[in-house]
Protein backbone atom coordinates (compact mmCIF):
# COMPACT_ATOMS: atom_id res chain seq x y z
CA UNK A 1 0.00 0.00 0.00
CA UNK A 2 1.41 3.38 -0.97
CA UNK A 3 1.60 6.33 1.40
CA UNK A 4 -1.00 8.04 -0.79
CA UNK A 5 -3.45 5.20 -0.31
CA UNK A 6 -2.80 5.06 3.44
CA UNK A 7 -3.43 8.77 3.90
CA UNK A 8 -6.48 8.77 1.65
CA UNK A 9 -8.08 5.86 3.49
CA UNK A 10 -7.26 7.33 6.91
CA UNK A 11 -9.21 10.41 5.90
CA UNK A 12 -12.09 8.39 4.45
CA UNK A 13 -11.81 9.96 1.01
CA UNK A 14 -12.74 7.77 -1.98
CA UNK A 15 -10.14 7.86 -4.78
CA UNK A 16 -12.57 9.49 -7.22
CA UNK A 17 -13.36 12.27 -4.73
CA UNK A 18 -9.65 12.87 -4.17
CA UNK A 19 -9.15 13.08 -7.93
CA UNK A 20 -11.97 15.60 -8.31
CA UNK A 21 -10.87 17.77 -5.38
CA UNK A 22 -7.25 17.77 -6.56
CA UNK A 23 -8.22 18.44 -10.17
CA UNK A 24 -6.42 15.25 -11.19
CA UNK A 25 -7.63 12.31 -13.23
CA UNK A 26 -8.90 9.15 -11.57
CA UNK A 27 -6.26 7.24 -13.53
CA UNK A 28 -3.53 9.41 -11.98
CA UNK A 29 -4.67 8.43 -8.50
CA UNK A 30 -5.12 4.75 -9.33
CA UNK A 31 -1.80 4.43 -11.17
CA UNK A 32 -0.03 5.89 -8.16
CA UNK A 33 -1.86 3.73 -5.63
CA UNK A 34 -1.83 0.45 -7.52
CA UNK A 35 1.43 0.63 -9.43
CA UNK A 36 3.51 3.26 -7.63
CA UNK A 37 3.58 5.49 -10.71
CA UNK A 38 4.01 8.97 -9.27
CA UNK A 39 2.82 11.90 -11.40
CA UNK A 40 5.69 13.55 -13.25
CA UNK A 41 4.42 17.07 -12.59
CA UNK A 42 5.12 18.48 -9.14
CA UNK A 43 1.99 20.65 -9.21
CA UNK A 44 -0.22 17.55 -9.41
CA UNK A 45 1.51 16.08 -6.37
CA UNK A 46 1.11 19.38 -4.53
CA UNK A 47 -2.63 19.53 -5.27
CA UNK A 48 -3.16 15.97 -4.06
CA UNK A 49 -1.14 16.70 -0.90
CA UNK A 50 -3.16 19.85 -0.25
CA UNK A 51 -6.43 17.91 -0.39
CA UNK A 52 -5.02 15.36 2.05
CA UNK A 53 -3.65 18.07 4.34
CA UNK A 54 -0.01 16.97 4.14
CA UNK A 55 3.23 18.21 2.64
CA UNK A 56 4.05 16.80 -0.81
CA UNK A 57 7.16 15.11 0.59
CA UNK A 58 4.94 13.07 2.93
CA UNK A 59 3.36 11.46 -0.13
CA UNK A 60 6.73 10.69 -1.65
CA UNK A 61 8.21 8.85 1.33
CA UNK A 62 7.84 5.51 -0.46
CA UNK A 63 8.20 6.82 -4.01
CA UNK A 64 10.91 7.92 -6.39
CA UNK A 65 11.67 11.57 -7.06
CA UNK A 66 9.72 13.61 -9.57
CA UNK A 67 10.62 16.59 -11.69
CA UNK A 68 9.37 20.16 -11.29
CA UNK A 69 8.43 20.33 -14.97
Amino acid sequence: MTRLEQLRKQRGIPYYVLARRANASVSTILLWERHGLVPKRRDVIERIARVLGVEPDALLEDSEEVSDA
